[in-house]
């Protein structure tokens, strides 16, 4: 069960791997904006790890790599109360469970409010066989973001919904082949998220939710077909089914707006900007649309695959700022 006390760090366990993180994602398809920022605790290596990234268009407009920070002070400084930072990105509670600031102090800045639509729904209870590599205990909700940024000297209102995610417990993202990460909202307050991780052994786990007319269920199962554009792994576009608790399908259909391709750790991440059409559930409902959100696409190439990909990073590298 999720409570209020969930949004402040838990203890610490021994596992190497053990980390708390705090996600937000915002997209406002006026200004054709999708952009999301972690900050992520590295308790045994003493790290933090930060990220703002904004793709308007079809690329990426600006990226705060505050990545592999050294800790500033005792953890028990990081709190609801103080807030929770990485270098100039600061994530403040100002309502548990419901409303959030997301701040970026400095030249390249931003001031976000991030409030909920749907409730936190507990990931724990859906995921599989391999829950001690993705971190064991995961909450996750949507809700709208108002507010502004203003990066590289362009100043732009926000207005849209976006995805949170809260986890902690180990997290050994490198022992895992890949995942999907695919979540939209609508104008109506309908919401998904669909999650698919793929384990060592080939084992895919699904997790995720639907959210519709005020109701929330888990996700079952999930298939996603996808189409790629001019090389494997980079998603042009998708179909996706996905079973609710109730037996329930919902098909959702998915268009790739831009993207913003990072790399870490021998992964590769393509981070899509979507459009969302969505039917299918009780009666054949047809959701209010477009929905628009995020697909993070992500898979291990091989050595020489990763090195004929790195030019791709190139606009990335363009919109990076110094933490």
């Amino acid at each position: 069960m999720i409570s209020p006390e969930d949004e402040a760090l838990h203890p610490a366990g021994d596992l190497p791997h053990w980390q708390e993180s705090f996600y937000f994602n915002w997209s406002d398809p006026e200004r054709e904006v999708l952009g999301l920022a972690r900050i992520g605790y590295r308790f045994a290596d003493d790290r933090v790890d930060g990220l703002v990234l904004s793709i308007r268009g079809g690329r990426p407009e600006f990226c705060y790599p505050a990545v592999n920070l050294r800790r500033q002070g005792p953890w028990t400084d990081q709190n609801p109360d103080k807030g929770f930072r990485a270098g100039r990105l600061v994530f403040e509670i100002l309502e548990p469970l419901s409303r959030f600031r997301l701040r970026l102090d400095g030249t390249h800045s931003m001031d976000l409010v991030w409030e909920a639509t749907t409730p936190p729904l507990d990931f724990g209870d859906s995921q599989g066989s391999f829950r001690s590599e993705m971190a064991a205990e995961h909450f996750e909700q949507a809700g709208t973001v108002r507010g502004w940024t203003e990066f590289r000297g362009h100043r732009s209102d926000v207005d849209g919904r976006g995805q949170r995610d809260k986890s902690w417990g180990p997290r050994d993202w490198g022992s895992l082949v890949g995942w999907d990460w695919v979540s939209g909202q609508f104008e109506d307050g309908t919401a998904f998220n669909a999650t698919r991780v793929r384990g060592p052994d080939g084992t895919v786990v699904p997790a995720g939710f639907v959210h519709h007319d005020g109701e929330t269920r888990h996700l079952t199962d999930i298939a996603i077909d996808y189409t790629w554009g001019r090389r494997p792994h980079l998603p042009e576009s998708a179909r996706l089914v996905l079973t609710d608790s109730a037996g329930v399908d919902w098909r959702v259909q998915a268009t790739a707006l831009g993207r913003c391709p990072l790399a870490r750790n021998g992964a590769w991440l393509e981070e899509i900007r979507a459009r969302f059409e969505m039917d299918g559930g009780p009666a054949g409902t047809t959701v209010s649309g477009p929905g628009h959100g995020v697909i993070e696409h992500v898979w291990r190439p091989r050595r020489l695959g990763m090195i004929g990909l790195l030019p791709e990073l190139w606009p990335l590298v363009r919109s990076t700022v110094r933490p």
